[in-house]
């Protein structure tokens, strides 16, 4: 228990160090590497044997995106694009298939809802008494003649914060709602503070990605504990078409969104001209930039939103394999036993409606979120591979090293 709740505070902070802008890119990519590394060779290491855990369309959906996402390296190589694809294919199918036979859910929810609040505290204190040292705000602003600083905290976004604040507070509210015996009411009690903190950064970052995000997750986690799963299903899939059916009227009556229309747009233009396998892993916000008006006051934006970020990387055979590894760990969840997975998967499926991120890649948005599928696929009847960890290969190692 000790060393698995080590092991996913490790690479929670080391995800969350990845979008912190006063450490390289580079160093923090090496780092969350490094860590992971020593993960999985513990692992392996400690344990009689690790577990690849796999549904049929969660692995069908990945390997499609892999497949596009190659297919356009090879045809538009770049440095960013394999440094992309290897995040991809290791770090996120590692933490899908294989993470969660070494890290127990609650072990890592728990780790998530700690981190989370430690960031949203700091965010808290400056937006209170605005910035300290790294601690920084990203704009001040006024409600009923309250003012206060939209808190960064760490990080480079308030939207990262957001995120970031949105995971622990749904982490929190499945610990509080959770009435098994193993969990005190104590710990249900620290769950709810740390919740609070939690729900509070996300109000005052401004994130409407973020606080849509957080209702509907919030939503289905209350209706998975207080009713059962055909009524969570029908509430969840209704809260889904309700989300999409608000967006397309906004788009008929030209809500700004914030330019996100216009980002789409622009994005299934560039689609087109590529349409198999579309711009490869490394097309940047440059690309994106060609198929914009050049009035346009959103030059240097990326796409807004992961779904249409997928197509445009990797045509329509990565885009469609997305979508489909999308629904199919919505699926996947909604038949799982645990609404703290529900709702995280939800949560994260409504966000990336309205973000560049995608389940793929070291965020913490992305890494929680594949981390939740793989949980969820724990709960089915997955394919299983085992791999046993024998005394032979140990000794072969210590053998080599000395």
């Amino acid at each position: 228990m000790r060393h698995s709740l080590a092991a996913a505070s490790a690479l929670i902070l080391t995800s969350s160090i990845t979008v912190i802008p006063e450490i390289p890119q580079t160093t923090s990519y090496i780092i969350f590497s490094l860590v992971f590394i020593i993960v999985f060779v513990y692992a392996l290491w400690t344990r009689s044997n690790l577990a690849i855990t796999a549904r049929p369309g969660i692995l069908i959906g990945t390997a499609t995106v892999w497949f596009a996402l190659f297919v356009g390296l090879v045809r538009s190589p770049t440095v960013g694009g394999i440094l992309r694809v290897g995040a991809f294919i290791v770090f996120s199918g590692a933490t899908m298939f294989v993470l969660p036979s070494i890290i127990p859910r609650r072990t890592a929810y728990r780790s998530l809802v700690v981190i989370a609040a430690g960031f949203g505290a700091f965010g808290i204190i400056t937006a209170i008494i605005g910035p300290v040292g790294p601690l920084g705000i990203y704009r001040r602003v006024s409600i009923i003649d309250i003012s206060y600083g939209v808190p960064l905290s760490l990080f480079k976004n308030p939207n990262i914060l957001a995120n970031v604040a949105l995971l622990g507070t749904l982490a929190a509210g499945g610990i509080v709602f959770n009435h098994q015996s193993e969990n005190t009411a104590s710990n249900r009690g620290a769950a709810a503070i740390l919740g609070i903190i939690c729900a509070i950064v996300v109000v005052i970052s401004g994130s409407r990605a973020a606080l849509l995000a957080l209702l509907a997750g919030g939503g289905v986690l209350v209706v998975a504990h207080r009713t059962n799963p055909q009524i969570t299903a029908i509430a969840t899939l209704g809260g889904l078409v309700a989300i999409v059916a608000v967006i397309v009227v906004a788009a008929t009556i030209n809500v700004d969104f914030s330019g996100r229309f216009e980002l789409w747009a622009a994005a299934l233009r560039a689609t087109i001209e590529r349409p198999a396998f579309g711009w490869g892993p490394g097309a940047s916000a440059d690309v994106l930039k060609s198929f914009l008006s050049p009035e346009s006051q959103y030059s240097g934006f990326s796409t807004h939103n992961s779904y249409i970020r997928m197509f445009f990387m990797g045509g329509i055979v990565g885009g469609v394999g997305y979508l489909f590894l999308s629904m199919s760990a919505l699926r996947v969840a909604l038949r799982a036993s645990d609404p703290t997975t529900l709702a995280l998967v939800v949560a994260a499926l409504v966000f990336f409606v309205f973000e560049t991120g995608t389940i793929f890649g070291l965020a913490p948005i992305s890494f929680a979120s594949a981390l939740a599928i793989g949980y969820a696929q724990q709960d089915e009847n997955a394919i299983i591979l085992r791999f046993r960890s024998s005394e032979a290969w140990r000794w072969g190692i210590i053998r080599i090293f000395t």
